[in-house]
């Protein structure tokens, strides 16, 4: 019985002297899915992993005594859920694994969460180029932010255009072409992607030239040349306002868009002995407008002027006048 409280006594002690430590979790790697940060890990090559020991902070040297979270997992698992993080922040983890001895691997190198993927992305088409902005939704620094570009669809971005502020003019596209962005934060690493966004950059029609106006009657006849107007796309017509002042308002003299598809408009039924003021729009076939051409003109009252008007004599106080009646 002695000896095998001694031989016993003499394995505890050759545990305790030769025992080695687990190593510590490899290929740390952080992903986010929106509302949770999710921990995965590569185990060390020990069997005897009892738990893993997960911290938390805000700085790349936390410690068991100043991480801000800590908890353990059990032994035979490789990743962690952590759902009680403010995912608008920034946060640090570090590993340890820890065997059944109680002893300890040495932490793990500190991984940062990636931002959060930007946020109100607009995209602007314009001749030849396009404006996009959009809104940081992190909390933590940025250094700068990709963006990604396809002219194929979702599946053919191309290569990260890098840039350092929130908005971004894109001019290496073509007229016509249906292109797909999509963002991402930087910051010690690249945050997930944000929502797709599409746009189609365009030409606009040009102006009407050459408007001018006529009064007939009660009706004014308005004409222009549509040659050279068209854009990136086929001219669809012409939509045509009117005002009684020169700025307006001007209002569609129809409730029909475009007013008209061909070179000339009569507009019907005004009221004489007024001025009107015009404007007219060219309209694509995908509503795409010009800058307006304007004219005006005066609509006669009908009456024709007295003929003939003479001065037939005069002195210091009166002036004798005839006419011809009409």
């Amino acid at each position: 019985m002695r000896k095998i409280l001694f031989l016993l006594l003499g394995i505890l002690i050759f545990v305790n002297l030769y025992s080695i430590p687990p190593g510590m979790p490899t290929s740390v790697n952080l992903t986010f899915d929106g509302s949770k940060i999710i921990i995965n890990w590569v185990s060390p090559t020990a069997s005897d992993i009892m738990h893993y020991t997960i911290l938390r902070g805000d700085n790349t040297n936390i410690t068991e005594t100043t991480a801000t979270y800590i908890t353990n997992t059990a032994g035979n698992v490789t990743s962690f859920v952590d759902t009680t993080a403010d995912t608008f922040s920034a946060y640090y983890y570090r590993l340890i694994a820890v065997n059944t001895l109680n002893e300890k691997s040495n932490l793990t190198t500190a991984v940062k969460t990636n931002p959060r993927p930007p946020v109100n992305i607009d995209l602007t088409p314009y001749n030849s180029k396009i404006f996009l902005k959009w809104t940081n939704d992190f909390a933590g620094t940025i250094s700068g932010y990709n963006i990604y570009r396809s002219s194929t669809g979702l599946s053919g971005f191309g290569s990260a255009i890098v840039v350092s502020g929130n908005q971004y003019i894109d001019t290496q596209v073509v007229n016509g072409i249906t292109y797909y962005y999509k963002i991402t934060a930087v910051y010690n690493g690249e945050g997930a992607f944000s929502i797709t966004k599409t746009v189609t950059p365009y030409a606009a029609p040009f102006a009407p030239k050459n408007l001018s106006s006529t009064a007939s009657g009660s009706d004014v006849i308005l004409t222009w040349s549509g040659a050279g107007l068209r854009g990136t796309y086929d001219i669809a017509g012409y939509n045509i306002y009117r005002a009684t002042m020169p700025a307006g308002p001007f209002t569609p003299v129809t409730g029909t868009q475009p007013t008209t598809t061909i070179t000339t408009y009569t507009d019907s039924g005004l009221i004489q002995g007024m001025r009107y003021y015009y404007k007219v729009i060219t309209v694509d076939i995908y509503s795409n407008t010009s800058a307006a051409s304007y004219c005006s003109v005066f609509v006669p009252d009908g009456l024709i002027s007295p003929q003939a008007l003479t001065i037939t004599a005069y002195t210091s106080t009166r002036v004798n006048l005839t006419w011809l009646a009409n």
